[in-house]
């Protein structure tokens, strides 16, 4: 077995969340509405090419950067991983004579308390990604603010006089314009999650990784996210009950008819921030309230004894690579109950997370299927993670997704990728080189 902890992430208040069911005819329209207000855009400006684009010429020049073999859709095992391994190398196997470096934006920041867990997520791709093909530049967004923190050829005190013009996506320097050929999006929660800022990529043209704005605000809302998995006839979601935002405040525990212990978290939030097992009205209340000061609906489930795996998976050129599967294993509940009758789970990196779990074949396959059908769905892109857990009877029951999961060096994705026998960096280089040659596919019904 292998362990590992993930870092705590730790952050600023959160802002109000993206918590539209998009079974809503509007919901599309809100987002891209939103994202112009970020852009400062209007929309005959969005109907014009970046100034300096040269990405049609790039995409012609990259031709067959990767391929994935029918037999290399699973990474269950480390020979399926070296097999993937392989067919990353291979995007970097073209010649880069006579082309000039790509000029990639790594977005990172956010309002919330996730941030800290996207500025590590987004200096370790930095990292990986390195300098021989891409010029890198980390860019944090927080509000209506973006700040550059570091970037290759770029000296201290040009960096700190630099500015992001926003509508048009460049970056501005005392002496020279920087456009932006694509976007590696390494931001946890709003706005990276909730697929605002992917409309505006999308409004401005521009190719990123990971999932599209519907993808990732499905996934993003957890109670959305749970009718479609049950519309589609896939598994079991636990019962639930939701409390708006706007309810918050004058909620009563007795509007609700739940057996306890139930589960309440934030509907719309990530890294496991805000999740209690409660076990009485009064310690429900509580956890309430700490999530209306987070401005988020609240999600009442119904708790699932069992234990809890997340499985990590990715798609390059249309096809599903499935990673090994870990365990997350929590503190005993009854002894660790305190006398409010609550238990917080704070995060998943205060939980100890094993890799390759004491679990049967059959088990595994079972996971992993589920896996591959959810992440097409919901239509999901370059890579993702899904929460489960295994009831006691052995009945299987979906939890979330999430569409970018941590990506620093002590996550669980990081360390799912490594267990499969991949190169995180080989990696995010074929995830990038895929969405930069304007073909980064959806989970297909026929990988």
């Amino acid at each position: 077995m292998q362990w590992l902890m993930e870092m705590p992430a730790v952050g600023g208040p959160e802002p109000p969340p993206f918590a539209r069911q998009l079974t809503q005819p509007k919901a599309r329209a809100g987002i891209i509405r939103a994202a112009r207000r970020m852009a400062h855009l209007s929309p005959r400006l969005t109907d014009q090419p970046l100034a300096d684009r040269t990405l049609l010429r790039h995409r012609e020049s990259q031709n067959g950067l990767l391929h994935l073999n029918q037999s290399t859709r699973g990474c269950s095992d480390r020979q399926a991983g070296l097999s993937c391994l392989t067919a990353c190398q291979a995007s970097r196997a073209r010649s880069d004579s006579g082309m000039r470096k790509t000029t990639i934006a790594i977005v990172t920041g956010g309002d919330g308390l996730e941030a800290a867990s996207s500025a590590a997520s987004a200096h370790n791709v930095y990292n990986r990604l390195g300098d021989e093909h891409f010029n890198r530049v980390m860019l944090a967004v927080e509000r209506w603010c973006w700040t550059v923190i570091r970037a290759d050829g770029i000296d201290s005190d040009s960096l700190t006089q630099a500015w992001v013009d926003r509508a048009n996506f460049r970056l501005e320097l005392p002496d020279e314009v920087i456009g932006f050929d694509g976007a590696f999006i390494a931001l946890h929660g709003a706005p990276g999650e909730t697929g605002h800022l992917q409309a505006w990529f999308e409004l401005l043209g521009l190719p990123y990784t990971g999932s599209n704005l519907l993808a990732s605000a499905t996934a993003m809302d957890k109670r959305a996210c749970k009718r479609v998995i049950e519309a589609e006839g896939l598994m079991r979601v636990p019962r639930d009950w939701i409390i708006p935002a706007r309810d918050l405040t004058a909620f009563d525990p007795k509007h609700i008819d739940v057996s306890y212990p139930v589960i309440i978290k934030p509907n719309a939030h990530g890294s496991g921030m805000g999740v209690h097992l409660v076990t009485n009205s009064q310690a429900l209340l509580h956890c309430v309230t700490q999530i209306d000061i987070m401005g988020q609906a609240a999600l009442v489930e119904e708790f699932i004894p069992g234990r809890e795996f997340t499985v990590g998976a990715f798609i390059l050129n249309g096809e599903i690579g499935i990673l090994p599967v870990a365990e997350v294993l929590r503190p005993d509940y009854a002894r660790e109950l305190t006398q409010e009758g609550r238990i917080g789970f704070s995060d998943r990196q205060s939980a100890c997370v094993c890799l390759s779990p004491d679990i049967d074949d059959k088990t595994v396959r079972q996971l992993a299927e589920a896996t591959r059908a959810i992440g097409i769905a919901l239509g999901c892109r370059s890579f993702y993670r899904v929460d489960f857990i295994l009831r006691n009877d052995n009945e299987l029951f979906f939890l979330e997704v999430n569409t970018i999961p941590g990506m620093t060096e002590r996550s669980v994705f990081t360390a799912q990728l490594r267990a499969g026998g991949m190169d995180e960096g080989e990696f995010y280089r074929a995830v990038l080189q895929e969405a930069l040659a304007g073909k980064p596919r959806q989970a297909s019904r026929n990988t």
